[in-house]
């Protein structure tokens, strides 16, 4: 009985992340009044883990640092916007961004595997993966400069 509740649960769960995944829109297309305002920022991170995941050992060192910079750069602009309106702290902030990106990244992967079944490619032909690149990446350049900014203000 076990075995049976177990893998209708696994089927039941599957099935939802494939929805997920199939339902996902790039970030672009979204309207903008109808998320939070740090979901960019942790999207994008998600964005960056799901690819440094799904690409494994095939990154070399510098990018797979860089990466990691800008994931760890993403969260933390999230976690400090909103630690700003919060009455938690910011350790708080941080592992709850950080569990949102988990979440995100794991419906990117999603995404890459269907797209990688039906296409053969995880990326190429995949609009999300084209429209989110673009997007995260502008979205990643100003939290650089938004980190940059505030790092200055705290060397005063």
């Amino acid at each position: 009985m076990r075995f049976r509740t177990a893998i209708l649960a696994a089927i039941i769960s599957f099935g939802f992340t494939a929805v997920v995944a199939q339902d996902i829109q790039p970030l672009s297309k979204m309207n903008s009044s109808k998320y939070e305002e740090t979901y960019p920022l942790v999207r994008c991170a998600g964005f960056y883990l799901a690819n440094v995941e799904w690409s494994g050992q095939i990154i070399e060192e510098p990018i797979f640092q860089e990466l990691q910079l800008t994931i760890r750069t993403l969260v933390a602009v999230a976690a400090l916007q909103r630690n700003s309106r919060a009455n938690s702290s910011l350790e708080h902030q941080i592992n709850t961004a950080e569990m949102d990106m988990r979440t995100i990244a794991d419906i990117y992967l999603s995404n890459y595997r269907q797209s990688y079944a039906l296409t053969g490619s995880a990326w190429s032909e995949n609009p999300i993966w084209n429209g989110d690149a673009a997007t995260c990446k502008n979205i990643a350049e100003t939290a650089f400069a938004y980190k940059a900014v505030l790092q200055g203000a705290n060397d005063q």
